[in-house]
């Protein structure tokens, strides 16, 4: 029998999701965009490192105990300050949403309850 993951952790792990999917259609429609090599590398590499954090941690989310609340919340925040420290503000809004509705949902009383066993 699985284990039914709360309602709030069910809709952080679809949101973190959508973000690494949305790194991924970004910097793809960014490298067909006709980019030198250089700024393609940066694109890369960014898309590996958000993208890819997003990614792994969706995967790692329906797992129980605190190291997975800790790299939820570290991702987002970082997710946060990179774009804050982005020149680029065309998706900002989008991108600073998304990490803080994740950071609230994981936050809420049944999501800590499930990752810390309370």
């Amino acid at each position: 029998m699985h284990d039914v993951l709360p309602g709030p952790v069910r809709w952080a792990r679809i949101l973190v999701f959508v973000m690494a999917g949305l790194v991924f259609v970004q910097t793809a429609v960014q490298l067909l965009g006709g980019v030198s090599a250089a700024e393609a590398g940066s694109h890369l590499v960014a898309a590996g490192t958000s993208g890819g954090a997003q990614l792994v941690l969706g995967l790692l989310m329906h797992r129980r105990g605190w190291p997975v609340l800790a790299v939820a919340l570290l991702v987002q925040v970082l997710a946060v300050a990179a774009t804050l420290l982005a020149a680029a503000q065309a998706v900002a809004l989008t991108q600073l949403l998304l990490p803080v509705a994740v950071i609230v949902l994981v936050l809420t009383r049944p999501a800590r309850e499930h990752y810390l066993g309370a």
